[in-house]
């Protein structure tokens, strides 16, 4: 597999990854198998100077971008098709994005300076908010991973997960280390446990 570290990477049907770099120009790039990048100049419409922060292909072809201010659904070439509508008082977002084959689902949506996030749900051209909960990782970049049951879960700084559920959200408390340990990344295995990596207290599993 990849790892982008702060870099945001997603499959891609034509054998490779996609890619797109925090703060850049509005384009994505492509990475192959032999480890040539093509670059994709966006077509849509952005202040000058917000760059694209999530790429992922759909089942498709067509393509969920989110930016700095707002997510649009492209076609196969990057030509916008709809923009999904957040509320105005959003700026400078960052997304982290779980979408199913019928292009519904959630995005945790941060404020890509102080890293607290809030949970929307994604239908078609529209962002809902979910949960009222402001979801700190203390100043951290945010991660979102839905488990077999369709939970979500979020990190919430100082060793503190979040699971968004039939509707509600609950905090819980982990093992971890001192007081500054974030989660820095989250995977369920074929068993069903959560396993989670802390800055400090290394790797936790959660049955």
């Amino acid at each position: 597999g990849y790892d982008g570290a702060y870099q945001p990477v997603a499959p891609s049907s034509r054998e490779g990854i996609w890619t797109c770099f925090k703060g850049g120009p509005p384009e994505v790039q492509h990475l192959d198998l032999s480890g040539e990048f093509r670059t994709y100049v966006l077509s849509f419409t952005a202040r000058k100077g917000v760059g694209i922060n999530s790429v992922l292909e759909m089942a498709e072809g067509r393509f969920w971008v989110g930016a700095g201010n707002g997510g649009w659904w492209m076609d196969r070439a990057f030509k916008q098709l709809e923009v999904v509508r957040f509320p105005a008082e959003l700026h400078n977002m960052s997304h982290g994005v779980i979408l199913g084959p019928d292009n519904t689902g959630y995005d945790l949506v941060s404020d890509t300076e102080r890293f607290k996030a809030r949970l929307f749900r994604i239908e078609k051209d529209s962002a809902t908010l979910c949960s009222t909960n402001v979801i700190d990782n203390v100043g951290r970049p945010m991660l979102l991973t839905r488990d077999r049951v369709g939970n979500l879960w979020m990190p919430g700084g100082r060793t503190n997960l979040f699971r968004y559920a039939q509707g509600s959200m609950t905090r819980f408390r982990v093992p971890g280390g001192p007081d500054e340990d974030y989660t820095q990344c989250m995977q369920e295995d074929r068993e069903g446990n959560l396993w989670f990596g802390g800055s400090d207290s290394g790797l936790h599993c959660l049955r």
